[in-house]
Order: structure tokens, then sequence, then C-alpha cells
């Protein structure tokens, strides 16, 4: 899982996260995001690597600087990057909330604070989606875990507000969030198909989160209703844009399935 758009500029916050089977998957499309490196990233630099799809998308960066490197090029890599979903057939799962509307009903919470409940909240959202896959879409024995790009303002309410989502007793722990999250997901509380805490780690650690980044990043845009986003769009959604359309009937968040 990663996420796009925490900071205070954006006014939306999207986290996504992209289902691979490790013992099918995993090697392959690793190599093909290595492959992705050797091309385009001088050699000196490849050592440790990560894309991040702000910098290709605005051509920034250590070595996306659009007065050096051609942004045709940059935009080119991302869709590299997104089409790594469609080749492997790889389903990608993303929960999305507004900021302006969260934030209010955390008006007297320092800044940072507020900052971090919004992102495990729009977390929230994004797990319910990987449960739902997970119950409805996926082998009756299939299990899933989550590795998550790690954010150190966030980690903690994360955590927590994870271990609700798996808590058996969950409307006594916190009534008024179970009852948002029950009545968009219903009957994926608590979560059984996703075993374990969460995993934290870097996009260095984990070439899926340089993924899970580009598609979380193109469906924050086209949620804002950027420029020029739309080329990125097509490429993720396969020129299907109303598959990210959003639930109009959800005041501020909500989530959604995308399967190749």
């Amino acid at each position: 899982m990663d996420e796009s758009g925490i900071s205070s500029k954006e006014r939306v916050t999207v986290v996504a996260a992209v289902i691979v089977n490790a013992d099918k998957e995993l090697k392959a499309v690793e190599e093909r995001v290595e492959s992705i490196i050797a091309k385009y990233v001088p050699e000196k630099y490849q050592e440790g690597f990560s894309f991040h799809a702000t910098d290709l998308f605005h051509g920034g960066g250590r070595i996306f600087d659009r007065r050096q490197y051609l942004l045709e090029t940059s935009h080119e890599i991302l869709k590299k990057l997104l089409r790594v979903t469609g080749e492997f057939r790889l389903p990608i799962v993303y929960g999305y909330s507004e900021k302006t509307s969260l934030l209010e009903l955390f008006k007297k919470v320092p800044p940072r604070h507020a900052a971090a409940i919004h992102h495990a909240y729009t977390y929230s959202m994004c797990v319910v989606a990987a449960e739902r896959y997970m119950r409805e879409k996926a082998q009756q024995s299939e299990l899933a875990s989550l590795v998550v790009e790690n954010n150190d303002n966030s980690q903690k309410a994360i955590k927590m507000i994870h271990a609700l989502m798996r808590s058996r007793n969950l409307d006594e722990a916190s009534p008024a969030l179970v009852s948002d999250l029950k009545q968009m997901a219903p009957g994926c509380l608590p979560i059984t198909k996703i075993v374990h805490g969460v995993y934290f780690a870097s996009k260095e650690d984990s070439v899926v989160l340089q993924i899970a980044d580009a598609c979380a990043f193109t469906i924050r845009c086209f949620l804002e209703e950027k420029p020029g986003i739309g080329e990125f769009r097509d490429v993720l959604t396969g020129n299907n844009p109303q598959a990210l359309k959003r639930d109009e009937s959800k005041d501020f968040a909500g989530y959604n399935i995308l399967c190749s």
C-alpha cells in the first residue's frame, strides 16, 4: 500500500494497494520493474533506486529533473509502471477521502495529528476494499498480508486502526468509525482474510510499493481533476475512465476495486 495526497496542498488523499501473489507473480513483477530501472536510470544510481510518481509526472527529483531529463521520457516511465498492473493482471484496490470534509471533524486537533488520523482513515478504506476482494474474488484458501509505505507521522495511527479492524469487539471499541466502515463495506468487518499486523517498508525495499505509488498518484489526480492526467488514467484503466468514478452517494470518502 502507498499513499498520495498527504500534504496540505492536495484536496484528496488516496491509499492504493496492488494485490500480488507472492508465489506466482512477485518475482516476475520485481524483475519487470528492475528492467525499467536498468533502462532509464544511470547505472551509478541504480543500486537502491526507487521511482516516485510525482517526480515522473512533474519532472523532478535527482534523476528526472525536467531541465536535464526529457519530460516525455519521464512520462513514458510512469506509464510503464502503470502497465505492469495490466501486464500481470494485478488487482488494484484503493480508498480515498477529501481533506476538507474530514479535517473539519478534527479541527481542534493539532494539524500533524489530524493529518495522521486522515491518512489512517483513508488507509482503512483501502483495507476494506482489499478484504472485500479477498472474500469475493480470491480463492477461498488464500490469505493476504499488508506491506505499507513507511510514514513516520502516520505509522502509529495506522497500526491502531488496523488493530481495531481486526478486533472481535468492534462496536465496543469505536462505534462511530465502525458504523461508517460497516455501512461502506457490509460483511467485511472484522477483517479475517488479511492476516497479521502491518508490515512497514520503504519503496527501495518493495518494488510493488512503487507500482502502488504510481496508481495512487494517478487516481488522486483524476479525482482532483488535475490537467494532463488523462493519458495516465487511460493506461491504468485500459481506456475505461468510468472505472475510477467516485461514488457520489458517499459524503467525502469511499473505496474501489479494479480488476484487469
